[in-house]
């Protein structure tokens, strides 16, 4: 089954996109409204009705650093995600302010 990626576009969805094209494997990739996110069959799939969402097989992902992580692990021989913290230069102050 192809990975398949929801996305708003001009939001957050982008840095998951950018990284399917990346690792070169097969993915659908279907823009979604915000209405849309707040459907019956979506909230389904993902009940916080957020993007992006990525459907692997039976797994669903629906944040970017997971999925960051999650195209990293396994599609090492890409290793240019960098979503590990192994591979991650510490980003010290990059969270946000509470």
């Amino acid at each position: 089954m192809t990975m398949k990626l929801f996305y708003l576009p001009g939001a957050c969805s982008m840095s998951a996109h950018t990284a399917l094209q990346w690792i070169s494997q097969p993915y659908e990739a279907e823009a979604v409204t915000h209405a849309w996110t707040k459907e019956p069959a979506y909230l389904a799939v993902n009940p916080q009705g957020a993007v992006p969402l990525l459907v692997d097989s039976d797994l669903v992902l629906s944040q970017n650093v997971a999925i960051l992580a999650y195209l990293d692990a396994r599609f090492p021989k890409h290793g240019s995600l960098a979503a590990t913290p192994s591979k991650a230069r510490p980003a010290h102050g990059a969270g946000w302010p509470s």
